[in-house]
Protein backbone atom coordinates (compact mmCIF):
# COMPACT_ATOMS: atom_id res chain seq x y z
CA UNK A 1 0.00 0.00 0.00
CA UNK A 2 1.41 3.52 -1.04
CA UNK A 3 2.17 6.02 2.13
CA UNK A 4 -0.78 8.27 0.22
CA UNK A 5 -3.38 5.55 0.37
CA UNK A 6 -2.18 4.33 4.27
CA UNK A 7 -2.45 8.01 5.55
CA UNK A 8 -6.11 8.26 3.81
CA UNK A 9 -7.52 5.39 5.12
CA UNK A 10 -5.76 6.07 8.76
CA UNK A 11 -7.53 9.35 8.47
CA UNK A 12 -10.94 7.62 7.85
CA UNK A 13 -10.32 5.54 11.14
CA UNK A 14 -9.87 8.17 12.99
CA UNK A 15 -12.81 10.42 11.59
CA UNK A 16 -15.69 7.84 11.32
CA UNK A 17 -15.56 5.61 14.32
CA UNK A 18 -19.04 4.45 13.28
CA UNK A 19 -18.37 3.83 9.92
CA UNK A 20 -14.63 1.86 10.09
CA UNK A 21 -13.95 1.03 6.36
CA UNK A 22 -11.61 -1.60 6.80
CA UNK A 23 -10.50 -0.61 10.67
CA UNK A 24 -11.27 -3.40 12.94
CA UNK A 25 -12.10 -0.34 15.97
CA UNK A 26 -11.54 3.54 15.89
CA UNK A 27 -8.53 4.95 17.94
CA UNK A 28 -7.86 7.65 20.58
CA UNK A 29 -10.72 9.59 21.63
CA UNK A 30 -13.26 7.92 19.26
CA UNK A 31 -12.04 4.77 20.13
CA UNK A 32 -13.46 5.96 24.10
CA UNK A 33 -16.48 7.15 22.72
CA UNK A 34 -17.29 3.61 20.79
CA UNK A 35 -16.42 1.68 24.13
CA UNK A 36 -19.01 3.44 25.69
CA UNK A 37 -21.70 3.29 23.21
CA UNK A 38 -20.94 -0.35 23.14
CA UNK A 39 -21.32 -0.85 26.74
CA UNK A 40 -24.25 1.07 26.54
CA UNK A 41 -25.92 -1.34 24.07
CA UNK A 42 -25.05 -4.16 25.86
CA UNK A 43 -26.46 -2.39 29.05
CA UNK A 44 -29.91 -1.91 27.63
CA UNK A 45 -29.70 -5.53 26.10
CA UNK A 46 -29.22 -6.93 29.46
CA UNK A 47 -32.27 -4.70 31.00
CA UNK A 48 -34.60 -4.97 28.64
CA UNK A 49 -33.98 -8.95 28.86
CA UNK A 50 -34.50 -8.52 32.83
CA UNK A 51 -37.57 -6.21 31.83
CA UNK A 52 -39.05 -9.36 29.68
CA UNK A 53 -38.48 -11.69 32.73
CA UNK A 54 -40.44 -9.60 35.11
CA UNK A 55 -43.28 -8.91 32.88
CA UNK A 56 -43.38 -12.70 32.40
CA UNK A 57 -42.88 -13.81 35.89
CA UNK A 58 -45.66 -11.14 37.30
CA UNK A 59 -47.67 -12.38 34.37
CA UNK A 60 -47.68 -15.59 35.96
CA UNK A 61 -47.96 -14.76 39.44
CA UNK A 62 -50.59 -12.73 39.00
CA UNK A 63 -53.14 -15.78 38.05
CA UNK A 64 -53.03 -17.15 41.74
CA UNK A 65 -55.68 -14.84 43.70
CA UNK A 66 -57.14 -15.60 47.28
CA UNK A 67 -60.20 -15.41 47.96
CA UNK A 68 -62.68 -15.96 51.46
CA UNK A 69 -64.75 -18.49 51.52
CA UNK A 70 -68.12 -17.77 52.42
CA UNK A 71 -69.23 -19.46 55.47
CA UNK A 72 -72.15 -20.90 53.93
CA UNK A 73 -69.46 -23.14 51.48
CA UNK A 74 -67.22 -23.46 54.42
CA UNK A 75 -69.92 -25.30 56.98
CA UNK A 76 -71.07 -27.80 53.76
CA UNK A 77 -67.10 -28.44 53.24
CA UNK A 78 -66.58 -29.40 56.90
CA UNK A 79 -70.40 -31.49 56.85
CA UNK A 80 -69.89 -32.90 53.73
CA UNK A 81 -66.18 -32.49 52.73
CA UNK A 82 -64.33 -33.06 55.87
CA UNK A 83 -60.67 -34.27 54.09
CA UNK A 84 -60.76 -31.00 51.89
CA UNK A 85 -61.70 -28.69 54.55
CA UNK A 86 -58.41 -30.27 56.54
CA UNK A 87 -56.51 -30.07 53.01
CA UNK A 88 -57.01 -26.14 52.64
CA UNK A 89 -56.20 -25.82 56.82
CA UNK A 90 -52.80 -27.31 55.99
CA UNK A 91 -52.48 -25.21 52.77
CA UNK A 92 -53.36 -21.85 54.65
CA UNK A 93 -50.99 -22.74 57.17
CA UNK A 94 -47.96 -23.32 55.20
CA UNK A 95 -48.86 -20.19 52.56
CA UNK A 96 -49.66 -17.84 55.70
CA UNK A 97 -51.44 -15.64 53.19
CA UNK A 98 -52.53 -12.30 54.60
CA UNK A 99 -56.07 -13.35 54.01
CA UNK A 100 -55.96 -16.38 56.01
CA UNK A 101 -54.87 -14.60 59.62
CA UNK A 102 -58.54 -13.52 59.52
CA UNK A 103 -60.44 -15.85 57.04
CA UNK A 104 -59.87 -19.11 55.65
CA UNK A 105 -59.02 -18.43 51.79
CA UNK A 106 -58.74 -20.72 48.71
CA UNK A 107 -56.21 -20.04 45.47
CA UNK A 108 -58.15 -19.49 42.44
CA UNK A 109 -56.88 -19.38 39.16
CA UNK A 110 -57.72 -16.11 37.85
CA UNK A 111 -56.84 -16.45 34.21
CA UNK A 112 -58.81 -20.13 34.23
CA UNK A 113 -61.74 -18.23 35.37
CA UNK A 114 -61.64 -15.46 32.66
CA UNK A 115 -60.61 -18.11 30.04
CA UNK A 116 -59.91 -15.75 27.69
CA UNK A 117 -63.41 -14.67 27.63
CA UNK A 118 -64.56 -17.48 25.93
CA UNK A 119 -66.92 -18.37 28.12
CA UNK A 120 -69.09 -15.66 26.32
CA UNK A 121 -69.21 -17.51 23.40
CA UNK A 122 -72.31 -19.75 25.35
CA UNK A 123 -74.42 -16.98 25.80
CA UNK A 124 -75.90 -17.42 22.32
CA UNK A 125 -77.13 -13.82 22.46
CA UNK A 126 -76.87 -11.79 18.62
CA UNK A 127 -79.05 -9.70 17.28
CA UNK A 128 -81.21 -12.53 15.11
CA UNK A 129 -81.79 -14.61 18.44
CA UNK A 130 -85.06 -14.40 19.91
CA UNK A 131 -84.21 -12.47 22.79
CA UNK A 132 -86.97 -9.88 23.41
CA UNK A 133 -85.99 -7.74 26.41
CA UNK A 134 -83.46 -5.88 28.41
CA UNK A 135 -84.65 -8.21 31.11
CA UNK A 136 -83.55 -11.41 29.45
CA UNK A 137 -80.38 -9.28 28.00
CA UNK A 138 -79.25 -9.15 31.85
CA UNK A 139 -78.34 -12.32 32.65
CA UNK A 140 -75.27 -12.34 30.18
CA UNK A 141 -75.03 -8.84 31.48
CA UNK A 142 -74.13 -10.47 34.96
CA UNK A 143 -72.19 -12.83 33.30
CA UNK A 144 -69.81 -9.89 31.74
CA UNK A 145 -69.67 -7.93 34.93
CA UNK A 146 -68.25 -11.27 36.75
CA UNK A 147 -65.75 -11.74 34.19
CA UNK A 148 -64.90 -7.94 34.81
CA UNK A 149 -64.19 -8.70 38.26
CA UNK A 150 -61.62 -11.87 38.25
CA UNK A 151 -60.13 -9.81 35.03
CA UNK A 152 -59.31 -6.67 37.00
CA UNK A 153 -58.11 -8.29 39.83
CA UNK A 154 -55.86 -9.95 37.51
CA UNK A 155 -54.18 -7.29 35.75
CA UNK A 156 -54.04 -5.13 38.65
CA UNK A 157 -52.33 -7.97 40.41
CA UNK A 158 -49.97 -8.18 37.31
CA UNK A 159 -49.00 -4.29 37.51
CA UNK A 160 -48.57 -4.36 41.51
CA UNK A 161 -45.98 -7.23 41.40
CA UNK A 162 -44.20 -5.49 38.51
CA UNK A 163 -43.76 -2.49 40.12
CA UNK A 164 -43.12 -4.07 43.38
CA UNK A 165 -40.34 -6.28 41.75
CA UNK A 166 -38.90 -3.39 39.23
CA UNK A 167 -38.40 -1.12 42.35
CA UNK A 168 -36.18 -3.49 43.93
CA UNK A 169 -34.07 -3.83 41.08
CA UNK A 170 -34.27 -0.12 41.28
CA UNK A 171 -32.96 0.26 44.40
CA UNK A 172 -30.08 -2.51 43.51
CA UNK A 173 -29.31 -1.00 40.69
CA UNK A 174 -28.98 2.75 42.18
CA UNK A 175 -26.53 0.62 45.44
CA UNK A 176 -24.30 -0.74 42.58
CA UNK A 177 -23.77 2.57 40.63
CA UNK A 178 -22.95 4.51 44.20
CA UNK A 179 -20.69 1.86 45.05
CA UNK A 180 -18.74 2.86 41.82
CA UNK A 181 -19.32 6.08 42.30
CA UNK A 182 -20.46 6.76 39.06
CA UNK A 183 -23.04 9.29 37.84
CA UNK A 184 -26.83 8.75 37.52
CA UNK A 185 -27.11 8.67 34.04
CA UNK A 186 -30.58 8.12 32.50
CA UNK A 187 -30.79 4.89 30.43
CA UNK A 188 -33.52 5.52 27.29
CA UNK A 189 -34.69 2.37 25.63
CA UNK A 190 -36.02 2.68 21.79
CA UNK A 191 -37.87 0.84 19.62
CA UNK A 192 -35.26 -1.48 18.57
CA UNK A 193 -34.16 -1.99 22.02
CA UNK A 194 -38.03 -3.12 22.87
CA UNK A 195 -38.16 -5.39 20.04
CA UNK A 196 -36.59 -8.22 21.70
CA UNK A 197 -39.80 -8.12 23.90
CA UNK A 198 -42.03 -8.81 20.31
CA UNK A 199 -41.15 -12.36 20.55
CA UNK A 200 -41.81 -13.46 23.93
CA UNK A 201 -45.08 -11.68 23.70
CA UNK A 202 -45.58 -13.05 19.98
CA UNK A 203 -45.19 -17.24 22.04
CA UNK A 204 -48.20 -15.97 24.70
CA UNK A 205 -50.00 -14.58 21.09
CA UNK A 206 -49.60 -18.16 18.87
CA UNK A 207 -50.50 -20.23 22.37
CA UNK A 208 -54.23 -17.98 22.50
CA UNK A 209 -53.29 -16.34 25.53
CA UNK A 210 -54.15 -12.87 24.42
CA UNK A 211 -54.70 -11.75 27.81
CA UNK A 212 -50.64 -12.01 28.79
CA UNK A 213 -49.60 -10.53 25.66
CA UNK A 214 -51.18 -7.70 25.48
CA UNK A 215 -50.36 -6.85 28.94
CA UNK A 216 -46.51 -6.62 28.01
CA UNK A 217 -47.37 -2.88 26.77
CA UNK A 218 -49.28 -2.10 29.68
CA UNK A 219 -46.82 -3.28 32.09
CA UNK A 220 -44.05 -1.86 29.78
CA UNK A 221 -45.55 1.67 29.91
CA UNK A 222 -46.32 1.48 33.40
CA UNK A 223 -45.44 4.46 35.72
CA UNK A 224 -42.54 2.86 36.89
CA UNK A 225 -40.66 2.78 33.71
CA UNK A 226 -40.90 6.34 33.56
CA UNK A 227 -37.78 6.25 36.56
CA UNK A 228 -35.67 9.17 36.39
CA UNK A 229 -33.06 5.92 35.84
CA UNK A 230 -34.56 4.43 33.38
CA UNK A 231 -36.82 6.01 30.59
CA UNK A 232 -38.95 5.47 27.22
CA UNK A 233 -39.14 8.17 25.93
CA UNK A 234 -41.81 7.03 23.39
CA UNK A 235 -45.33 7.27 22.80
CA UNK A 236 -46.70 3.35 23.68
CA UNK A 237 -47.64 0.75 22.75
CA UNK A 238 -44.94 -0.58 20.68
CA UNK A 239 -45.37 -3.79 20.74
CA UNK A 240 -49.18 -4.52 20.35
CA UNK A 241 -49.48 -2.91 16.98
CA UNK A 242 -46.75 -5.64 15.94
CA UNK A 243 -48.77 -8.20 17.63
CA UNK A 244 -51.66 -7.48 15.35
CA UNK A 245 -49.92 -7.40 12.22
CA UNK A 246 -48.01 -11.14 12.97
CA UNK A 247 -51.66 -12.71 12.61
CA UNK A 248 -53.53 -10.13 9.73
CA UNK A 249 -52.21 -12.59 7.21
CA UNK A 250 -54.30 -15.45 8.73
CA UNK A 251 -57.88 -14.82 8.60
CA UNK A 252 -59.04 -17.16 11.08
CA UNK A 253 -56.44 -16.37 13.35
CA UNK A 254 -57.31 -12.77 13.05
CA UNK A 255 -60.87 -12.98 13.57
CA UNK A 256 -60.15 -14.60 17.26
CA UNK A 257 -58.06 -11.87 17.79
CA UNK A 258 -60.39 -9.17 16.88
CA UNK A 259 -63.25 -11.32 18.88
CA UNK A 260 -60.67 -11.21 21.71
CA UNK A 261 -59.93 -7.44 21.60
CA UNK A 262 -63.96 -6.58 21.38
CA UNK A 263 -64.77 -8.46 24.53
CA UNK A 264 -61.62 -7.04 26.19
CA UNK A 265 -63.01 -3.58 25.49
CA UNK A 266 -66.26 -4.13 27.28
CA UNK A 267 -65.32 -6.56 30.17
CA UNK A 268 -61.90 -4.60 31.44
CA UNK A 269 -64.87 -1.88 31.50
CA UNK A 270 -63.03 0.50 28.77
CA UNK A 271 -60.00 0.56 30.36
CA UNK A 272 -58.74 -1.83 27.05
CA UNK A 273 -60.42 0.25 24.71
CA UNK A 274 -56.76 2.04 23.67
CA UNK A 275 -56.20 -1.83 22.74
CA UNK A 276 -59.28 -1.75 19.87
CA UNK A 277 -57.98 2.01 18.86
CA UNK A 278 -54.40 0.41 18.12
CA UNK A 279 -56.59 -2.14 15.86
CA UNK A 280 -58.10 0.12 14.02
CA UNK A 281 -55.31 2.46 13.38
CA UNK A 282 -54.17 -1.05 11.99
CA UNK A 283 -56.82 -1.98 10.32
CA UNK A 284 -57.16 1.94 8.45
CA UNK A 285 -53.22 1.34 7.72
CA UNK A 286 -53.91 -1.67 5.55
CA UNK A 287 -56.71 -1.71 3.61
CA UNK A 288 -54.97 -3.86 1.13
CA UNK A 289 -54.50 -6.82 3.78
CA UNK A 290 -57.92 -6.18 6.25
CA UNK A 291 -60.43 -4.49 4.49
CA UNK A 292 -62.30 -1.89 7.01
CA UNK A 293 -65.68 -4.14 6.13
CA UNK A 294 -64.98 -7.42 7.57
CA UNK A 295 -63.89 -5.52 11.29
CA UNK A 296 -67.97 -4.65 10.71
CA UNK A 297 -68.85 -7.35 10.27
CA UNK A 298 -67.26 -8.79 13.50
CA UNK A 299 -68.31 -5.70 15.16
CA UNK A 300 -71.63 -6.34 14.31
CA UNK A 301 -71.99 -10.05 15.68
CA UNK A 302 -70.55 -8.69 19.19
CA UNK A 303 -73.94 -6.70 20.75
CA UNK A 304 -72.38 -6.15 23.99
CA UNK A 305 -69.60 -3.95 22.10
CA UNK A 306 -71.98 -2.57 19.46
CA UNK A 307 -74.47 -1.27 22.40
CA UNK A 308 -71.49 0.25 23.97
CA UNK A 309 -69.52 1.99 20.80
CA UNK A 310 -73.49 3.27 19.45
CA UNK A 311 -74.89 3.88 23.46
CA UNK A 312 -78.25 2.12 22.54
CA UNK A 313 -79.94 -0.51 24.40
CA UNK A 314 -79.70 -3.81 22.97
CA UNK A 315 -84.04 -4.25 22.86
CA UNK A 316 -83.60 -0.81 20.64
CA UNK A 317 -80.92 -2.24 18.10
CA UNK A 318 -82.14 -5.33 17.41
CA UNK A 319 -85.50 -3.51 15.99
CA UNK A 320 -83.12 -1.78 13.33
CA UNK A 321 -82.33 -3.58 10.49
CA UNK A 322 -78.79 -4.88 9.95
CA UNK A 323 -77.90 -2.06 7.32
CA UNK A 324 -78.82 0.32 9.81
CA UNK A 325 -76.64 -1.09 12.42
CA UNK A 326 -73.77 -1.18 10.01
CA UNK A 327 -73.97 2.02 8.79
CA UNK A 328 -74.57 3.31 12.40
CA UNK A 329 -70.91 1.95 13.41
CA UNK A 330 -69.11 2.56 10.39
CA UNK A 331 -70.03 6.03 11.85
CA UNK A 332 -68.92 5.76 14.78
CA UNK A 333 -65.48 4.34 13.84
CA UNK A 334 -64.84 7.42 11.78
CA UNK A 335 -65.49 9.80 14.52
CA UNK A 336 -62.59 7.64 16.55
CA UNK A 337 -59.36 9.79 17.39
Amino acid sequence: MSGRRRRHKERLCRDEPLSVRGCSRPRGSAFRAWQAMEASREIRTRLVQLIGNLIVRSIDEARQVPCVIPKDQLIAMVIERPQQFEHLVQEEQLAQAELSRAELTVQFDALHEIAQFRHLDRTGISFETTVESDEEFSAAVQQIHELSQSFIVYTSNALAIFEKEFEIFLSKFRRSLDGQSRTETPILLDADDLNGLVKTAGEYLAAGEYIQAFSFDRLLFSKVIGDDLIQIPLPGPLLSPLLIESVSGDADRFASLVKFILRACYVSQGGWMDLFKTLWRFVGSQPETYHHTRLVDLIERDVFFTCNLLRESFSSLKRWSRARRREAIEKSLGSLP
